[in-house]
C-alpha cells in the first residue's frame, strides 16, 4: 500500500524547486492581474488573445504541478503529466503563431 509522501520527506532540493515554481507562478499571476486591475487589459479583445492567455497559464499550471509531483515522489504521475506537457507545447507554438499574426 502506498503511503503519502510529504514534500519535506523528499529533501531540500525538491522543496526548493517546488517553492521556486510556486513563486514564479504567483509572480506571473500577480503581474497579469495588476495589468487587468489598472485597466491596461480588456475583455473586449478578440478570442485568440484569451485562448493564448489560457494556453500559457495552463503551461504555468503544468509547471507547478510537475514540480509538486516530483517533490512528493509521484514520479509515475510526473511522467504522465510530462507526456501531456509535450502535447501542450505544440498548442503553445500554435497559439504563439496565431497571436503573432493577429
Amino acid at each position: 500500500m502506498a503511503s503519502a509522501v510529504s514534500i519535506s520527506d523528499r529533501g531540500d532540493d525538491a522543496r526548493f524547486f517546488f517553492k521556486l515554481a510556486v513563486a514564479i507562478a504567483v509572480t506571473i499571476i500577480a503581474a497579469f492581474s495588476m495589468h487587468f486591475a489598472l485597466g491596461r487589459s480588456s475583455l473586449a479583445l478578440p478570442a485568440v488573445y484569451h485562448l493564448h492567455g489560457l494556453t500559457y497559464m495552463g503551461w504555468v499550471g503544468i509547471f507547478v504541478v510537475q514540480h509538486w509531483l516530483a517533490a512528493t515522489g509521484r514520479i509515475a504521475h510526473h511522467r504522465q503529466l510530462g507526456r501531456l506537457a509535450m502535447l501542450w507545447v505544440v498548442l503553445m507554438v500554435v497559439m504563439g503563431i496565431a497571436i503573432t499574426v493577429t
